[in-house]
């Protein structure tokens, strides 16, 4: 059974379906560096990959490609029968 569906929804830049997976890659980030607005490392959405994979949950994300947003969803298990 689900513990908790979280679903965090930005009004960004949106994806291509080819860079879905990519986002949860290290240091992968959507932008080119020379044109990208924002900083940080590519560091944010790996780690929350292997936080959510630690706790035997799945996290995806849905983008209808660029300028259209992206859905990120993270599902958790009920782990209190374990």
């Amino acid at each position: 059974p689900v513990f908790a569906l979280i679903t965090v929804r930005d009004n960004g830049i949106g994806m291509d379906k080819t860079e879905l997976e990519k986002v949860f890659e290290k240091f992968y980030q959507v932008e080119e560096h020379i044109t990208r607005r924002h900083q940080g490392m590519g560091l944010g959405l790996f780690i929350a990959r292997n936080i959510v994979l630690a706790h035997g949950g799945a996290i995806w994300c849905e983008s209808e490609g660029k300028g259209s947003g992206s859905e990120f969803k993270i599902i958790l298990p009920d782990q209190a029968d374990e």
